[in-house]
């Protein structure tokens, strides 16, 4: 009776989860189409055409999710050898972005893999969790350490720099940081370490708003490296975010409209 009960809580679905993700696809599909419409009639094309679309693959993430949920095993993750494989390939093809990878708006950040274009930094985002989630496994009696808790922001550090600094992508970079952080906040006990990231956080904070508030619009700073992770344009969004005014026709020009529409 007790093994049979396991085997029916363990292919019982949470309901009000599937439901959630059922209506977080649907009113993406409605937003599509929404802001499509125009579009689409303006291309000669169906009004539903993108729509029809998004449907498509929102349907392809349901299938892949329901697999996962019930046929994956995913106590294959504690492979060691796999997991750093993974993280390993990961960075490589996040890296590999700057030699092989093509453009669009203005940014280098996808892959195209036949007729498919793929964004490495998504894979480097699972694989730092992945990495990072098997090294404190293996040293959870030991996480305390200061050597346990550099080696496990290195593993954090290594694939952020190579987002930002190699794929020019600071939002997914601040985003892999950021889950790091997370992870490591919560395995180890150390809490004045995090006070003092906190801190350094802060003046980070200040030290790049003075950066933007002192460097000409489009320049990219005088310093070395601080140039790669900060070039102009994204200092130029700095500005724009506290005072879209400031460029009403270009860069300010969607931050004042969102604030219209509000």
């Amino acid at each position: 009776l007790t093994k049979r009960r396991k085997r029916q809580e363990q292919s019982t679905p949470d309901f009000v989860l599937m439901a959630i993700i059922l209506i977080i696809v649907a009113f993406g599909v409605v937003m599509v189409y929404s802001a499509s419409f125009n579009y689409c009639t303006g291309k000669g094309w169906a009004p539903t055409k993108l729509a029809i679309k998004q449907l498509g693959l929102g349907a392809v993430g349901i299938i892949a999710m329901l697999w996962i949920s019930f046929k994956f095993d995913y106590h294959i993750c504690t492979n060691r050898n796999l997991v750093r494989l993974f993280y390993w390939g990961s960075i490589l093809l996040a890296a590999s972005v700057k030699v092989i990878g093509i453009e669009a708006n203005g940014a280098k950040r996808w892959i195209q893999i036949g007729g498919i274009q793929i964004q490495p930094s998504e894979f480097v985002k699972l694989a730092v969790v992945l990495m990072l989630t098997s090294f404190i496994i293996r040293n959870k009696k030991d996480m305390n350490r200061p050597i346990n808790i550099l080696k496990g922001w290195l593993l954090v550090l290594i694939p952020t720099g190579v987002v930002v600094v190699l794929g020019t992508n600071l939002s997914s970079g601040l985003v892999i940081g950021g889950i790091g952080a997370v992870i490591m906040f919560s395995c180890t006990g150390k809490v004045r370490y995090y006070l003092l990231l906190i801190a350094l956080g802060v003046g980070l904070i200040f030290g790049v708003r003075y950066l933007a508030s002192v460097t000409p619009k489009g320049e990219d700073p005088n310093f070395p490296i601080i140039n790669k992770i900060l070039p102009g344009y994204r200092l130029d969004r700095i500005r724009v975010w506290e005072d879209p005014w400031t460029d009403p026709t270009e860069d300010g020009y969607q931050p004042i409209q969102a604030l219209l529409a509000v």
